[in-house]
């Protein structure tokens, strides 16, 4: 791409973004969204290595959240895809934390990054809402019920509409339950269940977050880095929380971070328990058959790396003592 044409995809690309903080800080839920943007120090950018098939992704930079968009978003007729992809990056950029070690618990591993996609399309498709109803802005909404924006991403509308469709249930059921934690709980379960089982939701999160576990026992064998990042609990609990040490006695404090909401949290059920989230059942509900089958060959591959670093340790420790032991009778 030529300098002139990056220097107007940017130049668009900016008017977009302000544009999109100027309808968000108009809502309730979009102005606490800016607020945590603000705070963590979300920066955003484009990246022209992704293909017109990208929307954007959420990453870590320093320590700080930094969200990339896809340039193929930015055209003169794309701003409701690009402003939909914004906010659910922008929601992942809330709770996004560094993560590299094999001592992991696979199916936690997925319902974790469930959690936090199930989190991040149920708070976009809230904050659309309120932007419709409230007068400010349609157009996010309006791709959320079909409408196509633009080519390229996203060009035949919005890729979760179970969770559309499960949100406007509950407002033909109560109108005003936008404003209670029903509707958007609903966007949460349906993408949580039923999106997930599709295929290539499944493929995307789910066996690509196995994937990334293999990958990792692989390269922990050989880079004493990762080898070494297999921490004690106390530690991994301190930074990481008992999702990844101790799942059996997870409690609702423990992810309770993906639903904070106006000063409440709307993956509470009507008894204000979350341990509906934290079943064994619920974490496998949504897994697909694909997803079913590498889970069971990425728990074998994690149990076979565990014991291989285990050998290894000892018999670093074995060295370490028989070269004590030459010293000592020199």
């Amino acid at each position: 791409m030529r300098k002139e044409q990056k220097e107007a995809k940017y130049a668009l690309f900016e008017e977009y973004l302000a544009k999109a903080d100027k309808f968000l800080g108009q809502t309730p839920t979009g102005k606490n969204l800016l607020d945590i943007s603000e705070a963590r120090g979300t920066t955003y950018d484009l990246d022209f290595s992704l293909t017109g098939e990208d929307a954007g992704y959420c990453m870590l930079h320093e320590g700080k959240p930094f969200v990339n968009e896809c340039p193929s978003l930015i055209k003169k007729d794309t701003f409701a895809a690009f402003f939909e992809n914004v906010i659910h990056e922008s929601v992942h950029a809330t709770v996004i934390k560094e993560y590299i070690n094999v001592d992991v618990n696979p199916i936690d591993e997925c319902h974790k990054r469930e959690l936090d996609e199930a989190n991040a399309v149920a708070r976009t498709i809230q904050i659309a809402y309120e932007m419709h109803v409230m007068g400010i802005d349609s157009s996010v909404w309006e791709f959320m019920n079909g409408k196509e924006s633009g080519k390229g991403a996203y060009a035949y509308g919005f890729a979760y509409p179970d969770a559309t469709k499960a949100y406007k249930r509950a407002l033909k059921k109560d109108p005003k339950s936008w404003q209670k934690p029903d509707a958007i709980q609903s966007a949460f379960m349906a993408r949580l269940t039923t999106e997930r089982k599709k295929t290539g939701h499944s493929f995307y999160y789910d066996i690509n977050t196995l994937n990334y576990i293999n990958n990792l026992c692989d390269l922990s064998l050989c880079d004493k880095k990762l080898e070494k990042s297999t921490s004690p609990e106390k530690i991994l609990e301190e930074k990481y929380g008992k999702l990844f040490t101790k799942p059996e006695t997870l409690e609702k404090k423990d992810i309770e971070h993906f639903g904070e909401w106006l000063g409440e949290n709307y993956l509470y059920d009507k008894n204000g328990s979350m341990e509906y989230l934290l079943t064994d059942e619920a974490k496998r509900a949504g897994l697909s058959y694909y997803a079913k089958k590498q889970l069971q060959k990425t728990e074998l591959t994690l149990a076979k790396t565990k014991h291989q670093l285990k050998i290894k340790e000892q018999a670093s420790k074995a060295e370490i003592i028989a070269k004590k032991k030459q010293l000592k009778s020199r």
